[in-house]
């Protein structure tokens, strides 16, 4: 661009092969023209010695990335587009170097934009690598449509200038009016290339626009549509101006939603607040249609994700809510295997974002010990059978309501409406705290009887150690997190039923390690939670690796032996410490371990 700013296409120029003094056109038409004044341009001696010196550097970095890239086929490296791009703009001059009165040649330098695109997108995966941080696809995908359309751009403005300086002498705005003028269909026809080489180009870039434009939009619709199915994630500007709740649930239906939305915003209060919805299924026409009604669609927000995975939670922006609910399907028929998600999901909530008040409905009245941490639990059993008691009394009551009424039967329905709001009442008082003299029973109950009388028959009390391995994971194809959920609780459970056992677990997913002996208000627990959120922006894939339990060798993970597999590729050893470890293999005074087979004694 320097060049072109300093260049004059009437100046006389000196080495210049067969140029006539007069070195314009004065009546260019399409086919007659002077060729020297596409061939031939006025560079400065030390704008030439600086193009010299990079495009040296240039060209021998290339050759040095070609010999270490080289892998047997020379072909491969030399018919890349980089290389040829490098090939064109450098080795011209090395040559005028070589030959001075080459000096003045045109030389298509502008075309190094394509090879700073390319440097670009290597940078930034670089980039990536080097922090071992990732943005979007969606991210990716514009900045590549970008810099295509700015290299589009540059390379058609350039190359029309030059061209026309045997015709037009068109100056780089006019080329740059006549580029977008021409690329957004407009097409005044005020500026119009005049000989055929310009004119041909300009056919050339269409052809190249129409080829790469499309296939550029068509991945960044498709990144768009993919992004809108999971809703994308909820502004933190909008999380730190307004508020909001996020409501979480394992599968959304129509009736549940209704329910939730008509009792919320019912308060003049609620009305400014947003409702992030976090769910792991798709959302159903169903919701999507009444997502769109009006009164919902600018103030409900659909997020796809889990709440067991911290980075749906923070797309949520669960550390900026108001409140978060946790709901479950009031018509599920495995109510125990519901609640076991439900209390998970509270534990990574209260994991995640420890000031989150949070409002949770259990459907079993056994296992609200596990979740009397949460700000408000609703027993839905407990409190169906408050109510279908007090509407009994009150059927009761009112079955009478057409007769006569003294004043004693009146005191008879006072006292009987009464005692049905006192019972009410106390369903409502007690129904966040767990009943500590049934807690035992309530923990027998959730442990269910029938598994509690056989630990107890094989000897669980004077047992020093157990191993805990689920070998039916309610694996969830839309939460897959949810495969330990089970087992999880369970032990749990165990645990402060026989506070004494050490109790070895299997788990599906590593990052389900966290739950293991969950305490909610402990500090060393709040610390390391910090502590791993900095360490997974890192990339860390450890990051559970502070965790009591694991340190402790409480708990492990059936993807380690799947990790020994992958680091056996460049760790041939580690398949043979593994099997020293475990006893497989033995070496001549390394020790070895043993088993013991039980038998049956009658």
């Amino acid at each position: 661009m320097v060049r072109v700013l300093l260049d004059d296409p009437q100046e006389e120029r000196q080495d210049c092969l067969d140029c006539s003094k007069q070195n314009a056109s004065v009546h260019p038409s399409r086919t007659q023209f002077d060729w020297s004044l596409i061939i031939w341009v006025n560079r400065p001696l030390p704008l030439w010695a600086l193009q010299v010196l990079v495009a040296f550097i240039s060209f021998f970095e290339t050759m040095l990335l070609v010999y270490l890239s080289y892998k047997g086929n020379i072909w491969e490296q030399v018919l890349r587009v980089p290389f040829i791009l490098e090939m064109i703009s450098a080795v011209p001059f090395v040559i005028t170097v070589i030959l001075p009165s080459l000096r003045n040649l045109f030389i298509p330098v502008f075309l190094n934009c394509w090879l700073a695109k390319h440097a670009l997108e290597n940078m930034i995966n670089d980039l990536h690598r080097a922090i071992q941080r990732t943005h979007s696809a969606m991210f990716n995908q514009v900045l590549i449509l970008i810099c295509t359309l700015v290299c589009l751009m540059f390379t058609c403005i350039c190359g029309i200038q030059h061209l026309e300086r045997a015709g037009n002498n068109l100056t780089l705005f006019d080329s740059l009016y006549f580029c977008v003028v021409t690329f957004s269909t407009v097409g005044f026809g005020d500026v119009t290339p005049q000989i055929w080489p310009s004119q041909l180009l300009v056919v050339i870039m269409i052809c190249v626009a129409l080829i790469v434009l499309p296939i550029q939009f068509e991945q960044l619709a498709f990144l768009w549509m993919e992004r809108q199915k999971s809703g994308g994630n909820y502004s933190r500007y909008r999380a730190q101006t307004e508020k909001h709740v996020v409501l979480c649930v394992s599968c959304l239906k129509i009736d549940l939603l209704m329910d939730f939305l008509n009792e919320f915003f019912a308060h003049p209060r609620l009305q400014d607040y947003y409702v992030v919805i976090l769910c792991p299924a798709e959302m159903d026409v169903q919701v999507r249609r009444v997502l769109h009604v009006p009164l919902w669609a600018q103030r409900v927000i659909y997020l796809q994700g889990s709440a067991l995975k911290d980075q749906d939670l923070m797309r949520a922006k669960m550390d900026d809510a108001e409140a978060c609910f946790i709901l479950s399907n009031r018509f599920e028929v495995d109510r125990f295997a519901a609640d076991h998600q439900t209390i998970l999901r509270a534990w990574a909530v209260k994991d995640f974002a420890p000031n989150c008040p949070l409002y949770v409905q259990i459907l079993k009245p056994e296992n609200k010990f596990h979740v009397k941490f949460a700000g408000m639990v609703v027993d839905f059993q407990s409190l169906s059978t408050t109510l279908e008691k007090a509407l009994l009394q009150l059927g009761k009551a009112w079955k009478n309501k057409v007769t006569c009424c003294d004043q004693g039967q009146f005191q008879s329905l006072s006292t009987t409406l009464e005692k049905a709001l006192l019972q009410l009442g106390k369903a409502w008082k007690n129904k966040v705290t767990c009943c500590d003299q049934g807690q035992f029973q309530s923990l027998s109950t959730t442990l269910e009887k029938a598994l509690l009388d056989s630990l107890l028959r094989c000897g669980v009390t004077f047992a020093d150690t157990m191993v805990v391995v689920d070998k039916e994971s309610s694996m969830i194809a839309e939460e897959d997190y949810m495969a330990d959920a089970k087992t999880i609780v369970n032990v749990q459970t165990l645990f402060r039923l026989f506070p004494a056992l050490s109790i070895i677990t299997e788990l599906t997913h590593p990052a389900n390690m966290r739950f293991m002996q969950f305490k909610v208000k402990d500090h060393y627990s709040l610390a390391l939670s910090k502590l791993e959120k900095k360490e997974r922006e890192r990339g860390s894939n450890l990051v559970f690796m502070f965790r009591l339990p694991f340190a402790a060798g409480k708990v492990f993970s059936v993807s380690m032996l799947d990790t020994l597999l992958y680091q056996s590729f460049v760790k041939d050893y580690m398949i043979s410490i593994t099997r020293l470890l475990l006893g497989l293999d033995s070496m001549p005074g390394s020790g070895f371990l043993c088993a013991i087979s039980e038998v049956k004694i009658s």
